[in-house]
C-alpha cells in the first residue's frame, strides 16, 4: 500500500495556491479544513473530495490513494460476505444480486492483478 495517504498538499504546491487560495476554491470549508486534510487528521467529506478533483482534475483514488485503499478494503469484504449469504438462494433478486456483486469482486480482482504485474 502506497505510505502516502493525501497529495493535495503536493497537488496545491505544484499549482501555486496557498492553502486560503484552495480553501477559497472549497464550497464551504472552514478556516483549517485544507491543513487537516492535508495533514490527514480529518477525512475531507464528499462535496471536498468533489472539489478536490475538479480543482486538481485527478482521481480521488490519485489524491487520497491510503483512504481509496481503505474504503475499497471494506467494500470488497462487505460484497464478499453478501454475496455468501445469497449462496443456495434462485430467487430472481438474489441471482441479480449475485451477479451485481460479482461484478465488484471481479473489478477489485483486475485491480489486484492489474497492480502486480
Amino acid at each position: 500500500m502506497n505510505k502516502v495517504s493525501c497529495y493535495v498538499r503536493t497537488q496545491r504546491l505544484l499549482s501555486g495556491l496557498l492553502q486560503k487560495d484552495l480553501r477559497a476554491l472549497l464550497p464551504g470549508a472552514g478556516r483549517n479544513r485544507v491543513s487537516t486534510t492535508e495533514r490527514d487528521l480529518h477525512p475531507p467529506n464528499g462535496g471536498e473530495i468533489l472539489a478536490y478533483e475538479v480543482i486538481f482534475g485527478l482521481s480521488v483514488r490519485e489524491l487520497f490513494p491510503k483512504r481509496y485503499a481503505e474504503v475499497e478494503e471494506a467494500v470488497i469484504d462487505r460484497a464478499y460476505v453478501m454475496h455468501r449469504r445469497l449462496e443456495g438462494k434462485t430467487d430472481a433478486k438474489s441471482a441479480k444480486l449475485r451477479l451485481f456483486l460479482e461484478g465488484i469482486l471481479a473489478r477489485a480482482v483486475e485491480r489486484r492483478q492489474h497492480k502486480s504485474i
